[in-house]
């Protein structure tokens, strides 16, 4: 499964995931690539 992860505009590499704090006023973005057809 392939999961990207925004903050504040910013694609986070998995490894940082763990170790992200989030404040008021941040903005996440969650995608998930999905083979289809």
């Amino acid at each position: 499964e392939t999961i990207l992860i925004e903050h504040n505009g910013v694609a986070l590499p998995r490894r940082e995931w763990p170790q992200k704090r989030l404040t008021g006023g941040d903005r996440i973005e969650i995608i998930r690539v999905a083979a289809g057809g």
